[in-house]
């Protein structure tokens, strides 16, 4: 089998080594394969930017590896392109992120359960004035998904219907990509391949990459993400990172990090001390400055476990960790992280965790005691840049699963509700209904913010996991 690579100028020449034949042009337009129903193989880009394999190569656990996944994973490709960052702090045992909370305009308006209440305002305006061309904010949303089922590539398929197709219309510059791993062992592999051949027919969206689609696995899967995010060749400045059982409003993710510079500002504006905010039709002839969104050392999402990481010795749960894979002496106790499944980071961010599990994965005796037996991807993602971020950045717009749609919500954990509410949801959006109050966005019978009662009716439900 011949290795392919990408073959664009925009890649660095250790990348152009694969000339593409007469028949590779005839199915590729500007290095994307002409996804059309017709006879002969169907592609889909492979762990690397630009590369297109056959689904059922791409698919396939046993593939050889591919020479620009060589070049991806070798620590030259972050030296060539300047952005080489030295590892300090190897051992990060008992090192923990201290928490910015950012300022709420209601936070005197609130329920007993932490629940807010109330209309902001700042959002819209602040979304309005942060046009791209203004300044240089370039967003890439990665949703890493399930390959391949039916279950999940109906969870893509309303996704793509609902906030996709309303970020598209917001950030038409926006890199939107679904990330899968390859169909883990036992599982039908001709049934896989032809799913995902019928997908792509329709959309040319979904890299897949190295690895068996394995819950246990999910750091090789989010690492493998935050690898091609590095190497592509687009002016990407801002990483949203989230899952397919989530709902993201992109102009609130925005906001959230314009708001999070106006709360860092130390000369408020006139009036508004409480949040930083200028209103926008006022600015203009008072001579102020609209808080600008932050470009760096962004680490930005919900602090869902306050009290840091320890890990579930409940055989039951889902996230139990037992004694012998990850002994008390190599757990980074009350270490705090921000939940997988949506957060922000800025690409000096992304390029400093590759570069860390470079510099680990070279050099084992560097690597610390949780390296290689933590199967969290949030925790290690925490874990990786907190000897870069200085803090990390909760925003009461990332909702959990248990908590209410207030109108500032910038992406909501749906759990258990994906896929059934997200056409709901995207039609109250439309109509200007979420922009102004919360909405209801659970099917369960609890309180929101109520956290045990959230659980309490998700473990009644058949054929969910128990937490």
């Amino acid at each position: 089998m011949r290795p392919r690579t990408a073959a664009s100028s925009a890649y660095p020449a250790a990348l152009k080594q694969y000339q593409p034949t007469e028949a590779d042009a005839a199915e590729s337009v500007l290095g994307s394969p002409l996804l059309a129903q017709r006879p002969g193989p169907i592609f889909v880009e492979f762990a690397t930017p630009g590369l297109f394999l056959p689904v059922s190569e791409a698919l396939n656990v046993n593939l050889e590896l591919q020479t620009s996944e060589t070049f991806l994973l070798g620590k030259q490709h972050l030296q060539q392109s300047g952005r080489s960052i030295s590892v300090a702090q190897p051992n990060l045992v008992g090192v923990g992120l201290t928490e910015r909370r950012l300022p709420h305009p209601d936070d005197h308006i609130s329920s007993d359960n932490g629940e807010y209440y109330g209309s902001i305002k700042p959002y819209r305006h602040l979304q309005a004035d942060h046009a791209a061309d203004g300044l240089g904010l370039t967003m890439m949303i990665a949703v890493t998904s399930t390959c391949c089922n039916p279950k999940a590539q109906a969870r893509r398929n309303a996704i793509r219907q609902t906030w996709i197709r309303r970020a598209s219309s917001i950030r038409p510059d926006a890199v939107i990509k679904f990330f899968l791993a390859q169909p883990a062992s036992g599982e039908p592999f001709a049934d896989a391949v032809r799913l995902l051949k019928r997908e792509l027919l329709e959309h040319n969206d979904t890299v897949v990459l190295r690895g068996q689609e394995e819950y246990a696995r999910l750091p090789s899967k989010t690492f493998g993400l935050l690898r091609y995010a590095a190497a592509l060749p687009s002016g990407w400045t801002h990483l949203v990172k989230t899952d397919d059982d989530c709902y993201v409003r992109i102009d609130y993710v925005e906001a959230a990090l314009a708001w999070q510079r106006a709360a860092e500002s130390p000369e408020p504006a006139p009036g508004k001390a409480d949040t930083g905010y200028i209103e926008p039709s006022t600015a203009s002839f008072r001579g102020e400055v609209l808080p600008t969104p932050r470009m760096h050392k962004v680490y930005l999402g919900c602090l869902e476990n306050k009290g840091g990481f320890r890990p579930i010795r409940d055989s039951q749960s889902k996230w139990f960790i037992s004694e012998g894979s990850m002994p008390d002496s190599k757990v980074p106790w009350g270490h705090r992280y921000l939940a997988g499944w949506g957060y922000v980071l800025s690409r000096d961010v992304v390029d400093h965790v590759i570069n860390k599990l470079a510099a680990f994965q070279n050099d084992a005796e560097a690597a610390p005691r949780w390296f290689q037996t933590l199967q969290w991807e949030d925790v290690l993602v925490g874990l990786l840049v907190s000897d870069y971020v200085d803090e990390l950045q909760s925003h009461p717009g990332f909702k959990t699963a248990w908590r209410s749609c207030t109108n500032e919500t910038a992406i909501r954990h749906l759990d258990v509700d994906a896929p059934r509410l997200f056409q709901g949801l995207y039609e109250q959006e439309l109509s200007g209904l979420w922009a102004n109050k919360s909405i209801q966005c659970s099917s369960g019978s609890f309180e929101p913010g109520d956290y045990n009662g959230w659980r309490g009716w998700r473990n009644t439900l058949p054929e969910v996991a128990f937490i």
